[in-house]
C-alpha cells in the first residue's frame, strides 16, 4: 500500500496523469479519510464538506511530500487532514452543544431546535447555544456557568466560545500565556460536563 503511495505521489509530482492519480491515491486511501473524518464530524452534514476538504487536504500532502525524509505519505496526509478539518471546525462550529439537562431547565420554548424527547439528562440535545436568542444565552446559559467556574475561568469559556476570542488574545487581556489559557479552558469544560 505504503508503496503504491510513493509511486502515485511521485507521478504526480513528475505530471503524469495528474487528475486520473490523484483520483486513485484519494479511493485507494479513502478508508483511511474516512476515519479521520468521523472524528472531526461535529453534524451529519459536516460530512460531505469534510470529505472534499480531504481531497484538497491530499492535494496539499502531494506538495509537501519529501520522499528524502523517508516518511510514509499517509504521515503527510495524516498532518494535513487534521490541520484543515481543525480549521473547518474551528471557522464553522464555534457553538457549544448543550446538555439536555440545561435545555430543559431553560425552556425548550426559547429555543429554534427541535428536540424528540424524552431524552436522558447526560445526551447533547442537538441545540446549541447559538440556538438560542441572544437574552436567553446572557441570562440563563451563561449565568448558569457563573455559579460553577471561577472568575477568571468564565472569563476564558466567555471570550473563546462566545466572544470567538483565541487563547491567545484571551490570555494577553488577562495576563496570561496561551498554553495556560488552553489549560484552564480544558479543566472548566471538564467541570461543566460533569455538573450538567
Amino acid at each position: 500500500m505504503q508503496d503504491r503511495n510513493k509511486e502515485l505521489v511521485l507521478a504526480i509530482k513528475r505530471g503524469e496523469n495528474v487528475p486520473d492519480n490523484c483520483q486513485k491515491l484519494y479511493y485507494g486511501n479513502l478508508g483511511f479519510i474516512t476515519k479521520i473524518v468521523r472524528k472531526y464530524c461535529i453534524r451529519v452534514e459536516d460530512e460531505p464538506d469534510l470529505m472534499q476538504q480531504a481531497y484538497l487536504s491530499l492535494v496539499k500532502a502531494i506538495d509537501s511530500y519529501d520522499e528524502r525524509k523517508h516518511y510514509q505519505f499517509l504521515t503527510y496526509l495524516k498532518v494535513w487532514l487534521n490541520h484543515d478539518f481543525y480549521e473547518y471546525n474551528r471557522n464553522n462550529h464555534y457553538s457549544l452543544s448543550v446538555p439536555y439537562k440545561v435545555y430543559r431547565d431553560i425552556g425548550h420554548s426559547v429555543c429554534n431546535a427541535p428536540i424528540t424527547e424524552p431524552l436522558d439528562d447526560a445526551e447533547l440535545c442537538g441545540a446549541t447555544v447559538s440556538d438560542f436568542s441572544t437574552d436567553v444565552i446572557n441570562t440563563s446559559f451563561w449565568e448558569s456557568l457563573r455559579g460553577v467556574l471561577s472568575d477568571i475561568d468564565y472569563k476564558i469559556i466567555y471570550n473563546h466560545f462566545y466572544d470567538s476570542m483565541s487563547y491567545a488574545e484571551i490570555g494577553r487581556q488577562l495576563g496570561l500565556c496561551r498554553e495556560r489559557v488552553r489549560v484552564r479552558a480544558r479543566k472548566s469544560l471538564e467541570k461543566i460536563k460533569i455538573i450538567m
